[in-house]
């Protein structure tokens, strides 16, 4: 697998490692800022998402679109930035 695939794998699929390689300004493991950057890309999908289908979200609720959009993103990547 190559790094960027690993990497890409990892970001939107909390279950996954960390990939290895990745460490802050101090040589250490950076899988806290890791997992800050993993965070903040679900949140920026589901926003993309809600903001692509804002009928949908209102239909089933908020809780339940976000809950959705989380799988969606896990399972259904976009194919493209």
């Amino acid at each position: 697998m190559s790094g960027q695939t690993e990497f890409t794998g990892a970001i939107l699929d909390a279950a996954q490692a960390v990939p290895e390689g990745l460490i802050d300004p101090q040589g250490r493991s950076a899988g806290r800022r890791f997992n800050v950057y993993r965070n903040n890309v679900a949140v920026s999908l589901t926003d993309a998402l809600g903001t692509a289908f804002p009928v949908e979200k209102k239909l089933i609720g908020a809780q339940n679109f976000d809950a959705l959009a989380g799988y969606s993103c896990a399972n259904i990547p976009p194919p493209r930035p």
